[in-house]
């Protein structure tokens, strides 16, 4: 799943201690949980959820089997933070398999 705004499992990923990346701001979820989470845990057909809002966040985690993940900014009309190169998150999804997926993160300071 691909949205704008992470829901508040996000933080719960990251304080797991299993996330990777960067965490440069907290993270911008609603105050009340919509349970929207575990209405997808339920459906039990989606391996991860990514998310872009917070412009300084590349980090994935995993909750309850689920990656929770951002991209960073990519766009020059925004904010961001000096020093943190733009970059967009890139996908290799195997269609024999789509769980099994493959990101990183391709950043402009890699050219």
């Amino acid at each position: 799943m691909f949205f704008h705004i992470p829901l508040p499992e996000w933080k719960k990923a990251w304080d797991s201690g299993n996330a990777v990346g960067e965490r440069n701001e907290e993270e911008s979820a609603p105050k009340v949980n919509s349970g929207l989470f575990n209405e997808v845990l339920k459906s039990g057909d989606v391996k991860g959820i990514f998310v872009g809002h917070d412009h300084t966040n590349d980090y994935i985690g995993e909750l309850n089997g689920i990656k929770l993940g951002y991209s960073r900014n990519i766009g020059y009309g925004t904010y961001g933070k000096n020093g943190f190169s733009r970059g967009a998150r890139v996908f290799l999804i195997n269609e024999a398999n789509p769980s099994r997926f493959n990101t990183w993160m391709r950043l402009e300071s890699d050219f």
